[in-house]
């Protein structure tokens, strides 16, 4: 055996000898090929949600073969923690600090291995209620935010139809001007982007005659999710 310091092609030879001094050689080229770097990144590391791993090795060099990759995530309390994709996703379902690491091999056997230190966090817990008819106007919510570990919030107040952010306010003052069923959603997230969503559907019902009154009647409770 013998070790290249660098990818290139080298001549070998090889002579042999017989005991009476006869010989031969035979020369032939060894073609080294550079060896892989493997890299990879992620996005959300929230606990009970989707994390999706991204490969980011350097496969140049020459080689337009057929790539190989074996993933590992570290997750030494789960009985499947492997994939064979190139950019997979796991769920890891408790919060702490995590090893996942990825190798990298072509079909001539050459292959690099990385790891990095993850840390997955905990989610925060998004709920809400509200005040209907706020300020004695018919189908005025006032939304009374009760996420509890949030920083940034998404308020859509008819997802169902128009799945775009409304408000971003903790608190938003929302109005409907029509009758219908309305999906209201909020989607919580804390400093490391992990997510968590409440929902709840809102009947509005116009009255000719209107008594008003500060409080819904069926106002969601604090746990709605």
């Amino acid at each position: 055996s013998f070790e290249y310091p660098l990818a290139d092609s080298f001549n070998v030879w090889m002579k042999v000898w017989a005991k009476n001094g006869c010989y031969d050689s035979i020369m032939d080229t060894a073609v080294v090929n550079p060896l892989p770097l493997a890299d990879f990144d992620w996005d959300l590391a929230c606990a009970a949600t989707t994390t999706n791993f991204f490969d980011r090795s350097d496969t140049s060099g020459g080689y337009s073969g057929q790539w190989h990759w074996r993933w590992n995530f570290g997750d030494t309390l789960a009985q499947f923690d492997t994939s064979s994709l190139q950019n997979p996703s796991y769920v890891y379902d408790s919060v702490g600090v995590y090893e996942p690491q990825l190798e990298i091999i072509n079909e001539n056997g050459c292959r690099d291995t990385v790891s990095y230190s993850l840390e997955i966090f905990p989610s925060p817990l998004a709920g809400f209620s509200y005040r209907e008819n706020y300020d004695n106007v018919q189908g005025q919510l006032q939304m009374v935010n009760e996420s509890q570990g949030a920083t940034r919030y998404e308020w859509f107040f008819d997802y169902s139809l128009d799945p775009t952010v409304d408000s971003e306010q903790e608190h938003p003052l929302y109005q409907y001007t029509e009758d219908g069923l309305y999906e209201i959603l909020l989607v919580s997230y804390h400093q490391f982007e992990c997510p968590d969503s409440s929902f709840y559907e809102y009947m509005l019902e116009f009255k000719g005659l209107f008594v008003p009154n500060a409080f819904s009647p069926n106002n969601p409770a604090t746990d709605v999710q």
